[in-house]
């Protein structure tokens, strides 16, 4: 399932405002996956993937980044953070706030969605 799809099913209920997106194909499996999703309280979720589906779906590198008003609310990434080092999850972790770092699993862009609408409804 692409991302697209997954937010037309998880997403059906909330009109959202706006989704901008942009791929980058680096060769014939790999690529940037880029977005933001506006949601109609004014917050927003920011998507990078870099993928390799030669043979399925592999992130590489990922950040979901979601805001509200300029200011996060929360973020998993697999980036190699000083904070998450020593986290049983790393490289996987959740910023929360600004300065907490706490352990997650990688998470599906489906999870990612449960949860904000979970904060917005």
């Amino acid at each position: 399932m692409t991302i697209l799809e997954s937010l037309k099913i998880l997403l059906k209920n909330i009109k959202l405002s706006r989704i901008m997106k942009t791929y980058d194909k680096r060769d014939e499996h790999i690529g940037f996956i880029k977005g933001i999703i506006y949601f109609p309280d004014f917050s927003e979720l920011h998507i990078r993937e870099f993928v390799n589906v030669e043979y399925e779906k592999n992130r590489i590198t990922y950040a979901y980044h979601y805001m509200k008003n300029l200011k996060m609310i929360f973020r998993y990434d697999n980036a190699s953070d000083v904070e998450a080092v020593s986290l049983v999850s790393f490289p996987h972790h959740k910023h929360l706030n600004s300065k907490r770092v706490i352990e997650s699993d990688a998470p599906l862009i489906e999870e990612i969605l449960d949860e904000i609408i979970d904060l917005i409804m």
